[in-house]
């Protein structure tokens, strides 16, 4: 019945928008263009996508800047996430599409966005259905921001105004490194403590010139720093990463007065000296333009409250 659902939304689709017969025209004219997503899979476009169902966040967050808001019909939760998005205040109005088949098929997508990873397996259904799906992969560190904004830019057929955003960002990165140094940092995200080599957090740590004490330590990416470990580092500082994660996650203000009045914590010195802090996910988290907001807000914070 899944199967049968999916060829009907799928022929309904190519009646509405004539995506299947546009492609084969552009093809054939030499005209429109053509991408190369993630998965290395070549996507080609008649003209520019008018119909954008966008389920990762921070390419929402870049099409934003580049595109009409009235061109993204449908983004996901998390860009709707006051601590994760940037955005979020732009896309009033603009429903949340769930990450299944049946769900973005009813939205009729002249292209579907996605992340690298888990939803690959969901490009490739969708593709089978004639759903034109481009799967990105999300920068590591701020410095590969640049490039991603142009990649964004050139799905959606703005290069011209991508790349001149990239350079800005690449500008801003170049010009804003050093600053005064922030001794003996940990970040508290809700399931422990992070900032591993390599990963997007110890990244904007060292742009802001934070000494990030996770990064001393080789551990994998998907796994957490545990009460015992981030008692054992002492850390002079502690930021408390906020993020809800769609409402599972206690607020950062009782995060932080837990960790305040937790008996195991007391002999650690951020929190003898109340050098605790509360920062939005999003400014340890961000592979867009507004990177160069949010550095600019966390280096604020660190210099007045830590």
């Amino acid at each position: 019945m899944k199967k049968l659902f999916l060829v009907i939304m799928a022929l309904s689709l190519l009646l509405v928008t004539g995506c299947g017969k546009e492609s084969l025209s552009a093809q054939e004219q030499g005209s429109g263009y053509t991408v190369v997503d993630a998965r290395g899979k070549k996507i080609t476009f008649a003209s520019a996508p008018k119909r954008i169902v966008c389920l990762n966040y921070s390419a929402t967050d870049i099409l934003t800047d580049l595109i009409p808001t009235e061109r993204i019909i449908a983004t996901d939760m998390w860009a709707r996430e006051e601590d994760l998005s940037n955005c979020y205040e732009k896309l009033k109005g603009i429903p949340v599409c769930e990450n299944n088949p049946e769900q973005i098929m009813k939205f009729k997508p002249d292209l579907v966005i996605l992340t690298d990873g888990r939803a690959n397996e969901l490009a490739d259904t969708l593709d089978s259905v004639g759903i034109k799906t481009c799967v990105l992969r999300q920068p590591k560190t701020i410095q590969e921001i640049p490039d991603y904004i142009k990649i964004v830019g050139e799905v959606a057929d703005t290069k011209a105004a991508a790349d001149s955003l990239a350079e800005k960002v690449a500008a801003y990165l170049k010009a804003s490194a050093g600053g005064q140094k922030i001794e003996s940092v940990l970040l508290i995200h809700p399931n422990g403590g992070i900032g591993q080599k390599g990963s997007m957090p110890a990244s904007i740590c060292e742009a802001c010139n934070i000494e990030n004490l996770a990064a001393k330590y080789d551990f994998p990416q998907s796994s957490y720093l545990s009460k015992e470990q981030i008692i054992a580092m002492n850390p002079q500082r502690l930021i408390v990463l906020d993020w809800s994660f769609g409402g599972q996650h206690k607020n950062a203000e009782i995060r932080k007065e837990e960790i305040l009045n937790d008996p195991s914590y007391q002999t650690v010195s951020a929190v003898q000296t109340g050098k605790v802090v509360i920062v939005p996910m999003k400014y340890m988290h961000c592979s867009s333009q507004y990177v160069m907001k949010n550095l600019e807000e966390l280096k604020r914070i660190m210099r007045t409250t830590l």
